[in-house]
């Protein structure tokens, strides 16, 4: 049985993001898939993997759910994890290289708000292992848009139950808020543990 991560933070210690969203976020949703992961586990000795074909078959099935919410654990356990800091402290080594390969922290802000503005699920900042430079790379469901050995040193969930409850539509009044709660020490650590 798997069991869900706890927060490093409490539901209301984020800026911008409140304790209903969060809570929600966390023990409503977050929850969810890891008792819907251990539930599939369960099922997935149960099923017949020779049964079936590539238009049906039930093992397809199960491996497509195992897969989703997988991905849904994991994103969102990088999510939680790189929020709680307070947006500026830490993260030398990781700020410096941003700012080195997008012209400034600013520059990279502005791109990351964008990237977040155009997706409907996910953001993920990573490692990209064909270039192994910090890429953006979009995933609009959780097994979707996902790059194999791809690094991921900052995760940003643009799903609207991260902010409908606080901003309404106000996507971009959320991506702010978010960039005000990054734990830059989280990302370095992300960042300097997978180069070199």
């Amino acid at each position: 049985m798997y069991e869900a991560k706890p927060l490093k933070y409490t539901f209301g210690d984020l800026k911008g993001i409140s304790y209903e969203t969060i809570f929600n976020h966390y023990d409503k949703l977050y929850k969810g898939y890891v008792n819907k992961f251990n539930e599939v586990q369960e099922k997935i000795e149960l099923i017949d993997p020779l049964k079936g074909n590539a238009s049906y078959s039930e093992w397809r099935s199960i491996l497509d759910a195992q897969g989703f919410v997988i991905d849904a654990i994991l994103l969102h356990e990088l999510y939680f994890e790189n929020l709680g800091g307070n947006g500026s402290n830490g993260g030398l080594e990781i700020k410096t290289t941003i700012a080195g390969q997008f012209g400034s922290l600013e520059a990279f802000q502005a791109i990351l708000k964008g990237s977040g503005m155009a997706s409907r699920g996910w953001v993920v900042v990573a490692i990209n292992p064909l270039t192994e430079k910090i890429d953006l790379f979009q995933c609009d469901w959780h097994n979707q848009g996902g790059i194999w050995l791809a690094n991921p040193i900052l995760v940003l969930d643009v799903y609207e139950h991260a902010y409908f409850i606080d901003h309404g539509a106000d996507k971009a009044k959320y991506l702010d808020a978010f960039w005000e709660n990054i734990d830059w020490t989280v990302v370095n650590q992300r960042y300097t543990s997978n180069i070199g």
